[in-house]
């Protein structure tokens, strides 16, 4: 793992003397040199940089001589957009000086690699002293450095160069020296969800950690909605937050948080889809209890709709599928208890531990909303989730779908009543009535229209079943 350096500098004689004390420093740097705005963009955009080296008096082109500092400020900005978490390092010269002011409100010191040391993220050199530039680089490249002295075993599992940071970042934070990793099955954002197991060079455990790792914006809203409404569950119910990590790694940043026990168990294990989910679910609703208000209020099945799928999104499943019904269904007005939900609480966000205890995880949907819509969520996601347990089970058939309210029919030949009971039961706790269970469940199977592998003709049937049902109450 060496150190990545984009060195932006159009003087070909000064790139030279840069880069050869850059190479003094830092014996295994890997050295990107361009020389204009232009190919300076394209590299941002697409490569992983541990640290930039900005000259801000640059070329517009390739091929051109119309330097100017305001092009070097404009690949500065989108180093700031595109890599939020990459420091970098301005060079300096008179003609810089308009720019330094704005430049410098962005400049926040923070401990970027672990160490327990903070670097600037944006810090400017005067390119005349370059003589005196090497204990400042020094400084960054010793820190980087050591992050090559935590091992990891990935079993496995392929991580991309800004989540291996992140991860050896976190391990150092916390002295460790070697970091196993696992998978936890179900992440279907797009961010990475993980186990990590940390130990120091005594061979002891210094944490066992569940984190994510993705988009910082993505990241940073979990961590908001974690500050928000995760806290207002009982301790037990969630992991606990270790940090947010959010620099030294480009674009992506990892939140992490500390699990008390090592259990591979989830509320998909048979285990606890079996006689256990009695206890699990109600577990569950116990836990979650602190959410749900016994006030309710008066929306239109629209509004319930907007919490998993916006307008825009809505009229296309509704236009390709031939819904022209759900328009006018979705204008109902209807009771319901509003509060805050999970918001994608899927089997695989819920870790159960060896005493068949829950915990949440995942937490980048979590908002106001129905409160019926978490059990409904678990429920429905026996067959959504692109591996749930019943997925291409053969069950339900479509004319079960269609049934979806009435238990008795719905359940023939399902290989987990009892769950299903369970997630129902809590529906009906958790609910003002019968219009907000179908309310709930159309919305949510709306939006599994948007995936390409969903069974269409299933979740029409289940959506036409709803609407007729609807319309008897």
């Amino acid at each position: 793992m060496n150190i990545k350096i984009l060195i932006i500098e159009d003087d070909t004689v000064f790139f030279d003397a840069l880069s050869e004390l850059v190479n003094d420093v830092c014996v295994s740097a890997s050295i990107t040199h361009v020389s204009n705005q232009e190919h300076a963009f394209e590299l941002i955009e697409r490569c992983v940089f541990d640290l930039i080296l900005l000259d801000l008096s640059i070329p517009k082109y390739r091929e051109s001589f119309d330097d100017h500092p305001e092009y070097g400020h404009e690949v500065f900005t989108t180093a700031r957009r595109v890599a939020t978490g990459t420091p970098i390092i301005v060079l300096t010269g008179s003609t810089a000086e308009p720019f330094i002011a704005s430049m410098l409100k962005l400049s926040e010191s923070t401990d970027i690699w672990g160490s327990g040391k903070r670097h600037q993220l944006v810090s400017f050199h005067a390119k005349h002293k370059l003589d005196s530039f090497h204990e400042v680089l020094s400084e960054y490249a010793r820190d980087f450095e050591e992050l090559k002295n935590v091992e990891l075993e990935r079993g496995g599992i392929e991580l991309d160069e800004s989540e291996t940071r992140l991860i050896r970042i976190f391990a150092r934070k916390f002295g460790g020296v070697r970091c196993s990793v696992g998978n936890v099955p179900g992440g279907l954002s797009g961010a990475k969800v993980l186990k990590l197991t940390t130990t120091k060079d005594t061979g002891d455990v210094v944490h066992r950690t569940i984190c994510k790792l993705g988009a910082s914006e993505k990241i940073k809203i979990e961590d908001e909605r974690f500050n928000r409404h995760i806290v207002t569950l009982p301790p037990q119910a969630t992991p606990r937050k270790l940090m947010l990590l959010e620099h030294g790694a480009k674009n992506k940043s990892g939140i992490f948080y500390s699990l008390a026990e090592d259990s591979d168990l989830n509320a998909f294990s048979p285990t606890s889809m079996s006689e256990n989910s009695d206890y699990l679910i109600g577990s569950l609703s116990s836990l979650m209890s602190n959410w749900c208000a016994t006030a309710q209020s008066r929306k239109r099945i629209s509004d319930v709709r907007r919490v998993l799928l916006t307008d825009e999104k809505a009229d296309v499943l509704i236009s390709n599928n031939s819904l022209e019904w759900a328009k006018h269904f979705e204008s109902n007005h209807i009771q319901l208890k509003w509060g805050v939900s999970h918001g994608d609480l899927h089997g695989f966000n819920i870790l159960v531990s060896e005493s068949g205890m829950p915990l949440l995880i995942d937490y980048g949907d979590t908002q106001e909303g129905p409160h019926s819509l978490d059990p409904i969520t678990l429920e429905l996601s026996l067959l959504y989730h692109t591996d749930a347990p019943c997925r291409g089970s053969g069950w339900p058939t479509k004319q079960q779908a269609r049934n979806w309210i009435d238990l008795s029919q719905y359940l023939e030949n399902c290989p987990f009543p009892y769950f299903v009971k369970k997630c129902r039961e809590w529906t009906g706790d958790v609910s003002a009535g019968e219009r907000e269970i179908l309310a709930v469940p159309y919305s949510y199977l709306l939006r599994q229209l948007k995936y390409p592998e969903v069974d269409r003709e299933l979740t029409i049937a289940f959506l036409e079943g709803i609407r007729d049902c609807y319309n008897k109450t």
